[in-house]
């Protein structure tokens, strides 16, 4: 079947700013769900510009919008309680990076913003989030870390720094070709 030119040329913009940016396979992009609220899109932007800062600049992640999913990019869903109980989601869960088997089996991220906790924030959660969608996992229990398997309380404070702690600093250096190490949190005791 042949494509128009206009369909042929759709996924150029993002690849010339990826050859531009001099990022590449460090690079994620990620479409915001039509149901965010516009103060909710604000904070998975800032989610998403955390990893441009805390990585000095070797991965990114581009979050878009629009009414539809753009061809290869990971949709971040905002679910409900009703949507988590019809995928059997744990009910202690509040973000996931996983495939629950929408979209064609795609790989999603998945946030219910009504389980977040005073500790935590949508910013927090998803930073955590797109983080595993780099590549990087959970770095042990109890630790004050971002990639932490322990609650979002462990990890907010590395965003408000927009840094990263020792052992994520090591994880994204194993999961990312990371020739300028990362930028490490000073107030954080390891």
């Amino acid at each position: 079947m042949r494509r128009s030119v206009r369909n042929w040329l759709r996924p150029w913009p993002i690849g010339i700013l990826m050859l531009l940016s001099g990022c590449g396979s460090n690079t994620k992009v990620m479409w915001a769900d039509p149901r965010w609220s516009p103060e909710e899109r604000v904070e998975l932007t800032r989610a998403a510009e955390f990893w441009g800062v805390a990585s000095k600049g070797q991965a990114h992640v581009e979050l878009v919008g629009g009414p539809t999913k753009p061809a290869g990019a990971i949709p971040v869903l905002r679910i409900t309680e009703e949507m988590a109980n019809r995928i059997r989601w744990d009910p202690q869960v509040v973000g996931s990076d996983h495939n629950p088997g929408l979209f064609g089996g795609d790989k999603a991220i998945l946030i219910l913003p009504e389980r977040i906790l005073a500790a935590a924030n949508l910013e927090t959660i998803a930073a955590h989030e797109f983080g595993h969608s780099l590549g990087l996992h959970h770095v042990g229990s109890h630790v004050a870390a971002l990639m932490s398997d322990e609650g979002p309380e462990l990890f907010a404070p590395f965003i408000s720094e927009a840094c990263l702690s020792e052992l994520d600093g090591a994880e994204f250096c194993r999961a990312v070709d990371c020739e300028r190490g990362v930028r490490r949190c000073e107030s954080q005791a390891q």
